[in-house]
């Protein structure tokens, strides 16, 4: 999870989210721990920079409104989780030489996210 925790820093300073530096790694973290809850370390790394980053200020801004298991929904409906990206795959509207590198050929299956 260290690549993500990385990515959130960066996304904690660009969006300007307050706090002290030990705050905002203990709400990164905690919120990297529900994540793993419901997706994969692999999926998470696929997820890029913007969904991410988003996805942690609104799971930030959801804190003391919600549940654990309303945001639990709510990070699955977040991640926009659907067959889309694999049609659009199929259909040859992603760019196939930027993903050949992170491909993992031993398997079909392609995580495609957009926000």
């Amino acid at each position: 999870m260290h690549h993500a925790t990385v990515r959130l820093r960066r996304a904690v300073i660009d969006r300007g989210i307050k706090g002290s530096q030990e705050s905002r790694d203990v709400a990164i973290q905690t919120f990297l721990g529900e994540l793993q809850e419901l997706f994969t370390e692999r999926l998470i790394n696929r997820l890029n920079d913007d969904v991410l980053g988003g996805m942690f200020e609104d799971w930030l801004s959801s804190m003391g409104k919600l549940s654990h298991a309303e945001r639990q929904e709510a990070l699955v409906l977040d991640a926009r989780l659907s067959p889309i990206p694999f049609t659009m795959y199929h259909k040859g509207f992603v760019d196939k030489d930027q993903l050949q590198d992170s491909i993992d050929t031993s398997t079909n299956v392609v995580s495609l996210h957009a926000r």
